[in-house]
């Protein structure tokens, strides 16, 4: 009886784990797709990517707090790149600190936390598609470094914290520390922006 059960388990988590990656592809390829070959094209006139995509833009484009939670949701997926911290530092200019901070933070709660359950449900795959010197090689790194290292990723601009995040969840890492180191070096990074950007410009 109880193998049946480990079968049964086993089988619902690789279903759920082909979807997350099938999801994830299907996400990455209509990006590329679009951006390549629809862009300027009238395939989706009038429909609501368009008007998404329109009304995102502009607000990006605005440097308000609606174009900044669409970067840190949105940038922040692993297997998008955008340079946030410029993004929040010139949008600095046009809002009030404290709520652009907030509005940041969130949208990096969503998709950081995005990029971690998404690196546990394709674990097994994410760990057959990377050879294993370079997966025990990353998981020896994390086991150095630990605390400091994941915080440092997060607190530190410009570092990959994003693909950090995932592999994160990939590895399984406790989920209580991930969350709690994570977002405490996402607070102390953007908190020393808007500090640096206050008494330097």
């Amino acid at each position: 009886m109880q193998d049946e059960i480990f079968e049964v388990n086993a089988l619902k988590k690789k279903v759920n784990g082909l979807v997350t990656i099938g999801i994830v592809l299907f996400i990455i390829s209509a990006i590329v797709i679009y951006i390549v070959f629809l862009r300027n094209s009238d395939v989706f006139q009038d429909t609501f990517i368009a008007s998404f995509l329109s009304h995102a833009g502009s607000n990006i484009a605005s440097f308000n707090l609606l174009g900044a939670f669409y970067i840190a949701l949105f940038g922040g997926l692993f297997f998008i790149f955008v340079p946030m911290e410029a993004y929040f530092i010139n949008a600095l200019r046009y809002n009030n600190p404290f709520l652009l901070f907030l509005v940041f933070i969130f949208g990096i709660l969503v998709s950081y936390s995005a990029d971690y359950l998404i690196g546990i449900n394709i674990s097994k795959f994410a760990k057959k598609t990377v050879s294993p010197k370079k997966f025990y090689r990353i998981k020896s790194l994390l086991n150095r470094f630990g605390r400091i290292g994941i915080f440092a990723a997060s607190a530190i601009p410009l570092l990959p914290s994003q693909q950090v995040s995932f592999i994160l969840g990939v590895f399984r890492y406790n989920r209580t520390r991930f969350f709690v180191l994570t977002f405490l070096g996402q607070i102390v990074k953007y908190l020393g922006i808007i500090l640096f950007f206050s008494f330097f410009t």
